[in-house]
């Protein structure tokens, strides 16, 4: 994977159109003018609640008419919802709409004191019983947050609820497969580089892989061409 990066500041801000169903989640809107995705006709940030928690959203929209298929990523470890390793613009070029989230502990959610300490505990670190509760909070904390993603592209404009993807990258992948193995929303998944060993249980989605089938499921190793295969990908399937 290449380094996780940002993008920069967005240029303009100001308050979005209300969307449907905003109560439910309670959302919060402002649009971002974003230079850095080519080819999109517009970036949206959003919050919305999961489990009382805030998190920060990305819906970023693809030129050209609507309802527009969706893939909801989630990204990897260390990285952010708006990280340029995630190649928004490919699926956009693609014809795809997508939603990424800042998962806890990451991005604008990021702690100066436990952020290092759950990387660290992700990447095989020594693991005590603090860290361990750690990972189970921050397991079920991103599950929560991934499955009211997948809410929330149900809510929003111009989207087509029959064709929504999900997709993860490294520790991303893993709560895409333990979310999409139960959830029947998404029609196809994508899962690049997930992590299969030494991984504690809050954390293992190993048994959950093969209850997603019959649905369309590709997995991949993270080659750096991993996410124009998985907009390609989507792009069939969806």
């Amino acid at each position: 994977m290449h380094p996780a990066s940002t993008m920069h500041p967005a240029t303009t801000l100001h308050p979005a159109t209300a969307f449907k169903g905003d109560q439910g989640l309670s959302l919060q809107r402002t649009m971002e003018t974003e230079s850095t995705i080519p080819g999109a006709a517009s970036a949206c940030r959003l919050e919305f609640s999961s489990r009382g928690d805030r998190v920060p959203t990305l819906f970023v929209t693809p030129q050209g008419k609507g309802p527009h298929s969706t893939v909801v990523i989630v990204h990897s470890a260390g990285s952010s919802k708006s990280a340029l390793e995630l190649d928004l613009a490919g699926f956009v070029a693609a014809g795809h709409a997508t939603l990424t989230i800042d998962l806890p502990l990451h991005g604008e959610r990021s702690s100066s004191k436990l952020t290092e300490c759950l990387l660290a505990a992700i990447r095989g670190g020594a693991r005590d019983a603090n860290t361990t509760s750690l990972l189970a909070q921050f397991a079920r904390q991103s599950e929560s947050d991934v499955r009211s993603a997948l809410d929330l592209a149900l809510t929003l404009p111009d989207l087509d609820a029959d064709r929504i993807g999900l997709a993860g990258v490294g520790v991303g992948a893993l709560f895409a497969a333990r979310v999409g193995a139960d959830d029947p929303r998404p029609v196809a998944l994508a899962l690049a580089g997930m992590p299969t060993a030494d991984l504690p249980q809050p954390l293992d989605a190993s048994r959950h892989v093969d209850r997603i089938a019959p649905r369309p499921l590709l997995q991949i190793e993270t080659d750096g061409d991993e996410m124009k295969t998985m907009a390609d990908f989507f792009a069939t399937s969806l």
